[in-house]
């Protein structure tokens, strides 16, 4: 909401990414990432396709320019519930809180959350004893069905990343191929009598990691700590957890 504020407070302009850390995080302590998620969050409310945008436009590596058409609604008017499907403008000056918060809710109240597509792929095996190769299969396996039962997900599954397996493909190439806006990826290393579950979440549009996380299993749990990183990962994409 404070990200679409200040967007309308400057229409057209390019505002950099550190302009709005510090003036929609003020005060708080996050990286670039919180900025990329939060645009990523608003497109869908908006229906702004970000490779044909018509609201919020890219400038690669420098900001976000807001290149809707701007209307000022006055101070003494509270604009009425919009029509389904009927669209309105941020404001400026004192009305344009008024009127960013009928937008949002406009398109929050009209149209579902999109689904976030996810994918995870197959998971490395780097234990330095003995061949892991089926538990890397079944532990993905299991990430990719516990990924499919979370409300707000979506997942091509564990057949489509299998089909990737050997390809020696980027993250990022990878995401492309299976058409999802983040892949989660990882590596399974030996520690002690047990083992090291590596976890990573990067983004399709980017290519950053935005999320990272170890799970020390044994053999026992390991093909339980699925519902934790599915967890995670949802909580990573602003997804409600099945668990908590």
């Amino acid at each position: 909401m404070r990200l679409l504020m200040e967007l309308a407070r400057r229409p057209g302009d390019l505002v950099s990414i550190d302009d709005l850390l510090e003036t929609v995080w003020s005060g708080v302590t996050v990286n670039p990432d919180s900025v990329y998620q939060a645009i990523a969050g608003l497109r869908p409310l908006l229906g702004d396709d970000p490779r044909d945008p018509r609201i919020i436009a890219t400038v690669p590596r420098l900001g976000y320019r807001l290149i809707a058409t701007v209307a000022c609604v006055p101070d003494n008017e509270t604009p009425a519930a919009p029509h389904p499907g009927r669209r309105l403008v941020p404001g400026l000056g004192g009305g344009a809180a008024i009127a960013v918060a009928a937008l949002a809710w406009a398109f929050i109240a009209f149209r579902p959350p999109q689904p976030v597509s996810v994918a995870p792929l197959i998971l490395l095996d780097m234990s330095s004893t003995f061949d892991q190769g089926v538990l890397t299969e079944d532990l993905t396996e299991r990430l990719a069905s516990r990924l499919a039962l979370i409300p707000g997900i979506r997942t091509p599954g564990f057949r489509a990343s299998l089909a990737l397996r050997g390809k020696h493909l980027r993250p990022v190439e990878a995401a492309r191929l299976l058409n999802v806006a983040y892949v989660v990826d990882g590596a399974v290393h030996t520690e002690g009598d047990g083992f090291r579950i590596a976890m990573r979440l990067i983004r399709r549009d980017s290519g950053f990691v935005v999320w990272s996380q170890d799970y020390p299993v044994t053999k026992t749990s390991a093909l339980t700590v699925q519902d934790a990183i599915a967890d995670d990962v949802a909580r990573a994409v602003g997804v409600k957890p099945r668990h908590g």
